[in-house]
């Protein structure tokens, strides 16, 4: 996503991004539940997705919607942030926001 955000800077628009990976949804529960498509695998994905995250827990719609509506907001940072420590700060500001 850096590549559009300096394509766009220059117009004075910010660029956001989320990419939540997987999320706890009724399609997912559906899909992964005895008759759904992915049944035969369901624990198995489920599992191996949440090894992959540092919380061991799965994304809900709440977190991707709190996140969205964060970033729209005056609270989030409309500065580029070039590397991790500003990062870090943009995250502890988002922490800080939802709780």
């Amino acid at each position: 996503m850096d590549f559009i955000a300096v394509e766009l800077a220059p117009c004075r628009i910010r660029v956001n991004a989320i990419a939540p990976g997987v999320v706890e949804t009724e399609a997912l529960r559906y899909f992964s539940t005895k008759g759904g498509f992915f049944e035969p695998y369901a624990d198995k994905m489920v599992r191996e997705a949440k090894e992959k995250i540092p919380l061991k827990t799965l994304t809900t719609p709440a977190d991707v919607a709190r996140l969205a509506l964060f970033l729209c907001g005056g609270h989030s940072l409309k500065n580029h942030w070039p590397d991790n420590h500003h990062r870090r700060k943009i995250f502890a500001a988002w922490v800080k926001y939802l709780y």
